[in-house]
């Protein structure tokens, strides 16, 4: 089908003349569409120009919105800092409400905000405006100043009645500590006025306009025409957005029902929000500006395009072709050289053939490497795994020789002890000589069977262990990559984890992973195909002890107490299938490096394996 369709398109394209498929034709017809694609980019980059000035309107009103953050933070910093020396002082310690009450007045006088002050059980002391002593009714904001004495954190009201002034105000409360509890809480009148007032003179453009909102969208100050909105709510559509988010840019309009663009961000502080808004002809007037250049500009380089399309054309069809010998030897997988063609374009594809020709070399290269050191790491594997197949052969052996000593040498014993009363009463009763001779060397062969099997049994107990300092990162690492060989289809995830610092250890490093490794194994059959599957193997100084614990964590089945009371004895096993001489064994190694191995619930499930090893400490390496 392919191939058809390619054919009827060469028969389409002979039917016309030669003029028309040679380059001059083919110029005219990139002159005359040029035309088109310049008109599109002009207007895309006049979208593109509008997009960026309302981005920086955007990103301007954001801006100061910002900044209007800040400086209500810095209000509120002052405020706090103000009621917190006042906390400090020796007065509250005596509760001394005059000079208390003299102190307050005196900051409020700097300040030019009244200061309260109510004790912890929620009565008001005094307000810095009304005489000391004189009744005040209940604070305001009741809910506030339960959290402010409850909690012992800052707590800012929203706008609330002021009826001693006859007002309206937002109260910043400041826990006061006296002794270790809390005595009270200061407060204060926020000047949001001031606050606005600054940030209208210093940051705000003319005709731009600031409002600050408090938690329940009520304006506690405005820019502009104050008196008239402030303790009204912010308008339906600002609502909307400081509900969608804490902070952002949209379309809304003013309280005067004016179109504006609209940046707003929360004060984290105080849960406040702070909007900015710039009227949509501040917006538009700029942007119409820019409309009429870009479109100038866009007829401008419609012209300037054409010729410049006749001019650059001339030279395309040469360069092209020059690349049709480049991409053959890249496919051929040889190095395309550097060569030039007299145009950058083309110039640009020869250097992309070449480096991919250089790159497509380097992975090459690089895929035979990373399959050396593949093998390799396989080696390693498999010499590991002798390793340790070798040195759990010769525990289980020892541990099975002195097993079966010890259970053999009971036994023998007791035919020693039978044939010696034998003999005794044989004396005794005047027996055969040749009878009694016969006991003689029958008791002499059990004597030298039971000496024997005890000989057996002290050097399967005392097998020396050659120790030498080991990196622990290493012995961990190895350990999980045998451990779970075979396993990476089975769903568990391994979590490995030494701590940093964590000194080496005086160890035999295939014995110790040995037991790594039987844990590991343990671990993974005993979570079976349960639904979560989590496996973790850490190591960490035990520095009480000179000694680094092992932990291995699963999160299968678990033990229960009597599981754990005989788990380390020989021939005890848990499985279906099991031998039960590998926690035995791994027991004897842990033992025999002076350490010791125990088990225990997993809090979150399943059960944990711990063993100790001697640190390789710098006391003991020279001992060494």
């Amino acid at each position: 089908m392919s191939n058809n369709g390619a054919e009827g398109r060469q028969l389409i394209l002979l039917r016309f003349p030669p003029a028309l498929r040679g380059v001059r034709a083919r110029l005219v017809s990139l002159a005359l569409a040029s035309m088109l694609p310049v008109f599109l980019f002009a207007a895309a980059v006049t979208f593109h120009i509008v997009d960026r000035e309302q981005e920086a309107i955007r990103t301007h009103g954001l801006e100061l919105a910002r900044l209007a953050v800040e400086e209500v933070d810095q209000e509120i910093a002052v405020a706090r800092a103000m009621l917190v020396g006042i906390s400090t002082t020796q007065a509250l310690r005596d509760q001394n409400m005059e000079a208390l009450y003299a102190q307050a007045r005196e900051a409020a006088h700097r300040y030019g905000k009244p200061i309260g002050f109510v004790d912890r059980e929620g009565n008001r002391r005094f307000v810095t405006f009304a005489p000391l002593g004189e009744p005040l009714p209940p604070h305001n904001a009741p809910d506030q100043l339960r959290l402010a004495l409850e909690t012992g954190q800052t707590q800012v009201s929203n706008l609330i009645p002021a009826p001693l002034r006859g007002d309206r105000a937002v109260v910043l409360m400041e826990p006061s500590v006296s002794g270790g509890t809390i005595a009270g809480a200061f407060g204060i009148e926020v000047d949001v006025a001031g606050i606005v007032a600054r940030i209208a003179t210093t940051k705000l453009p003319e005709q731009w306009l600031v409002a600050i909102l408090d938690r329940n969208h009520t304006i506690i100050g405005r820019s502009r025409a104050a008196e008239q909105y402030v303790g009204t709510q912010a308008t339906p559509d600002l609502r909307a957005l400081i509900a969608a988010s804490p902070s952002g840019t949209s379309r809304a309009s003013t309280k005067e029902g004016l179109p504006v663009f609209t940046a707003y961000r929360q004060v984290r502080s105080t849960g406040w929000t702070v909007a900015v808004g710039v009227p949509e002809d501040v917006v538009k007037s700029p942007l119409d500006k820019t409309l009429i250049t870009l479109l100038v500009s866009g007829l401008t380089l419609t012209a300037l395009s054409i010729g410049t399309a006749l001019a650059v054309a001339r030279g395309i069809s040469r360069p092209i072709l020059s690349l049709t010998d480049a991409a053959g030897m890249l496919a051929r997988g040889k190095t395309v050289p550097l060569a030039g063609v007299g145009l950058a374009e083309a110039e640009q594809v020869g250097l992309t053939l070449h480096l991919a020709s250089v790159e497509l070399e380097q992975r090459t290269d690089e895929r035979a490497a990373a399959e050396r050191r593949r093998r390799t790491a396989d080696r390693r594997i498999q010499e590991l795994q002798v390793e340790l197949m070798h040195a759990s052969r010769l525990s289980a052996v020892g541990a099975l020789g002195a097993t079966i000593a010890h259970e053999i040498n009971q036994p023998l014993a007791a035919i020693a002890n039978y044939l010696e009363v034998g003999r005794m009463l044989g004396e005794d009763t005047g027996c055969n000589p040749e009878v009694l001779d016969a006991l003689d060397h029958a008791l002499t062969q059990a004597r030298r069977a039971s000496t024997t099997i005890q000989h057996i049994r002290a050097f399967a107990a005392k097998h020396t262990v050659e120790c030498r300092a080991e990196d622990v990162a290493a012995i961990v690492e190895e350990a999980c990559v045998v451990g779970l060989v075979g396993l990476h289809d089975a769903g568990v995830h391994v979590e490995r984890r030494v701590a940093p610092g964590c000194p080496s250890i005086l160890a035999d490093r295939v014995q110790v992973q040995q037991v790594l490794v039987n844990l590991i194994r343990n671990a993974v059959d005993a979570m079976g195909y349960g639904p979560r599957r989590h496996l973790m193997v850490s190591a960490a100084p035990n520095t009480v002890a000179d000694m680094v614990d092992f932990t291995v964590a699963d999160t299968g089945t678990g033990l229960d107490h009597d599981t754990i009371r005989t788990l380390f004895s020989p021939f005890r096993t848990t499985k279906a299938n099991g031998m039960g001489i590998g926690l035995s064994i791994s027991r004897t190694i842990v033992e025999a490096h002076g350490g010791r191995i125990w088990a225990e619930a997993n809090p979150d499930g399943g059960a944990l394996f711990r063993f100790s090893i001697p640190a390789a400490l710098e006391k003991t390496r020279d001992e060494v």
